[in-house]
């Protein structure tokens, strides 16, 4: 199911990913927040390693669902639900 969209989609979701993203940006590298709170900005080489797991994940639930579709009563389709 996509959450952006058909039957189920959920634009909050988008929104929510958008805000979260924006705190975090703002937290990070705005320094008289960063003053308050305490914290320095992460280094640009760390940023990509939460992307890596993502298309990861993607990857691997892509296939998942591949596999579901491909064989339908087999083992995976029966966890899945």
């Amino acid at each position: 199911a996509n959450p952006f969209f058909g039957y189920n989609k959920n634009w909050y979701i988008f929104g929510a990913m958008l805000v979260s993203l924006a705190i975090a940006f703002i937290i990070l590298y705005i320094p008289g927040i960063q003053n308050v709170l305490l914290t320095r900005p992460v280094p640009v080489k760390y940023w990509f390693i939460p992307f890596g797991w993502a298309a990861m994940i993607f990857t691997l639930d892509e296939i998942r669902k591949l596999l579901i579709r491909s064989f339908p009563k087999g083992p995976i389709a029966k966890l899945a639900w």
